[in-house]
């Protein structure tokens, strides 16, 4: 549980330093590796198998998924309903996870959580880098429902 805690805050971190911008390791690239490679690490952690094919996919699909705010070209700011969609697709990245575990009740589980605590999370805290931690800690520590 520990080490799932402990990915969980490395992703948080990887989030966070992903959106500082400036230097090489504050580059969203940090947030577009880092952020995935924890959340698939705690999946090997429960001891759920996957191809290594499934793990690529998720991979993309998350690197895909941490890289939009899901916002319109043209709209400046990011509000409640633009954050869920966003939690919405955080979830839906590990598709690939449940057609190979057949584990859905955990992936909608996921997904529904994602949709539901991302925006609450987003609009309720005005720090940028408490609101973008908590984005990363949420998309890793939700990872376990998967075993579901």
């Amino acid at each position: 549980m520990l080490l799932i805690i402990g990915l969980s805050i490395c992703s948080a971190i990887a989030y966070a330093l992903g959106g500082m911008g400036g230097a090489w390791w504050k580059n969203t690239k940090v947030r577009d590796w880092g952020t995935p490679v924890c959340a698939l690490s705690i999946l090997y952690i429960y001891g759920v198998p996957l191809p290594i094919w499934v793990t690529v996919v998720t991979f993309i699909l998350m690197w895909a998924a941490l890289s939009t705010y899901c916002t319109p070209k043209d709209q400046e700011d990011v509000y409640a309903i633009n954050w869920t969609c966003t939690g919405l697709l955080y979830g839906l990245t590990s598709i690939g996870v449940a057609f190979t575990t057949k584990h859905w009740m955990g992936f909608w589980l996921r997904v529904a959580t994602l949709g539901l605590l991302i925006p609450l999370w987003s609009v309720k805290t005005n720090k940028a880098w408490l609101e973008e931690g908590g984005r990363g800690f949420l998309f890793a520590i939700t990872m376990p429902l998967l075993a579901i």
